[in-house]
């Protein structure tokens, strides 16, 4: 049984309970926003415009035809060890407790390894069968219930109140080994058990993805929560990776100190700040500095914040220009928090390094996030600059002029035009945040990619414009270096 568009097909239940069919339908979205995700992993066509892909999608012309995934394991060897999930249909097709047995019916998992002895764990220690915790659970009627109220809910149809019964307590959490005795309690056969995990299939987890032990565990609940609504598979390995991440800020300013801030309170684990310049009065602001900063380098100001937040955060200062600090080749992503254009020095500098990296510009009338730049794989920098200067042909010459005004050697008080709003800067913090995170967790192609997001000040909206590769740019011969190394290697 399938939503589309708002509207549904329903079949009438039979009066039997034992011969009760469970109607099963996916809710599709109704609004006319484009989906995050693709509807379709393997062709182009049907994606639209800015529609990101997901990580097994092949990419269109232009790009080598490698996936994200592949893309990704070049520059970060951790990307393999997260198994991506299948899209079928923009919905992922994920590994459940709860596996197929022959016919329509499930076999329950068996509960975890009894310690040493043959002593079976306590209670506290017993692993729980649960539905997604990240997802809500809604009553569409005397019969019917929904899981998950987003694009790719599900509705069950066709309940009795001892159903009912039983889901509600594998919403509490039901011990692994106690799924069908607890069944058995409210009167369910064991073939009606099994009928109702079987429907419950991709929704049913172990309770061990929301455990928390200390106090990190625990201010991260909300992002495990997200992570399990949002991609609908366990999420652990998505947070170990956020974990083992290392993330290079430069330009804190109200946009980047708040984005630094973001980041760590997500889970990444380590953060480079550079921006030697002192906090003044005009950085204060609710997201990102205190009026006790001031007087401070930036980068040891917002490096005390993020160790208030979380003392278990890896913050490291480095000098403007990347001295004294870890070497940055091992960078998973690096981040350029500038104002109206991007020197050339700087892109240069990861360009050169080999190291992706993203930017977000604060200008007079809007701010922009992106492109995130993979060297090799996608436009950079100074390709969308050569893009817009086939309009201007002047442009360029602009762009120099722009960056060196606003680049980190200009007076110690900046001049109004370099100002941040508090407005802009936490939409560009948090928009660029989203974007790291999602390359960070190789799940989907963010929307940066090869693209720029551009926030309109006059009336608040966001924008995407996307880029190919220049052909006159020097980041081709990444490029050509990346085909013949790809189409010499061997297998």
């Amino acid at each position: 049984m399938l939503m589309r568009a708002g509207t549904a097909i329903t079949a009438r239940p039979s009066s039997q309970k034992a011969a009760m069919p469970f109607l099963r339908r996916r809710v599709r979205r109704t609004t006319t926003a484009a989906p995050l995700e693709a509807r379709c992993p393997e062709t182009e066509s049907p994606m639209g415009p800015g529609v990101p892909r997901p990580i097994g999608a092949r990419r269109g012309s232009g790009c080598a035809g490698a996936s994200f995934s592949d893309m990704l394991r070049r520059y970060n060897g951790a990307a393999s060890e997260i198994e991506p999930a299948r899209s079928i249909c923009g919905q992922p097709q994920h590994v459940d407790n709860f596996k197929r047995a022959s016919g329509s019916c499930a076999k329950i998992r068996k509960g975890r390894p009894q310690r040493d002895g043959h002593r079976p764990l306590p209670p506290w220690e017993a692993a729980m069968t649960t539905i997604n915790p990240g997802l809500r659970l809604v009553s569409r009627g005397a019969r019917s219930i929904q899981i998950g109220v987003g694009p790719g809910g599900t509705i069950i149809d066709g309940l009795q109140p001892d159903d009912l019964r039983f889901i509600d307590a594998l919403r509490s959490g039901i011990p692994d080994v106690e799924v069908m005795a607890a069944g058995r309690a409210l009167g369910l056969p064991e073939t009606r058990v099994r009928e109702i995990c079987a429907n419950l299939e991709g929704l049913l987890f172990s309770d061990g993805e929301l455990r928390t032990q200390g106090f990190r565990a625990e201010r991260l609940l909300p992002e495990r929560s997200a992570l399990l609504g949002l991609h609908r598979a366990p999420c652990q390995g998505y947070m170990e990776r956020r974990e083992r991440s290392v993330v290079h800020v430069t330009g804190l300013g109200r946009t980047g100190a708040a984005l630094a801030l973001v980041l760590a309170s997500a889970g990444v684990g380590t953060l480079l700040l550079e921006d030697d310049r002192s906090v003044t009065a005009v950085d204060v602001s609710p997201g990102s500095f205190r009026l006790a900063d001031i007087g401070l380098p930036r980068s040891a100001a917002v490096r005390r914040h993020l160790l208030a937040l979380d003392p278990r955060c890896h913050a490291h200062v480095l000098h403007d220009g990347g001295t004294g600090g870890p070497d940055t080749r091992c960078l998973d992503l690096a981040i350029v928090v500038a104002h109206d254009a991007v020197g050339a020095g700087t892109a240069a500098r990861f360009m050169s390094t080999d190291r992706p990296h993203l930017f977000v510009l604060v200008r007079e009338q809007d701010g922009t996030v992106g492109p995130l730049v993979l060297p090799g794989e996608t436009a950079c920098a100074e390709c969308v600059e050569r893009h817009r200067s086939a309009h201007d042909p002047q442009w360029l010459q602009v762009c120099e002029q722009l960056a060196a005004e606003g680049g980190p050697d200009r007076e110690r008080r900046p001049p109004p035009q370099l100002l941040e709003d508090a407005a802009l800067s936490t939409a560009l913090a948090g928009t660029a945040a989203a974007q790291a995170l999602l390359f960070l967790d190789a799940v989907n192609q963010p929307s940066t990619w090869s693209s720029v997001l551009t926030f309109h000040r006059d009336n608040a909206r966001w924008s995407r414009e996307e880029f190919a590769a220049h052909p006159d740019c020097g980041c081709q011969l990444q490029r050509q270096a990346l085909e013949t190394i790809s189409s010499t290697a061997s297998p």
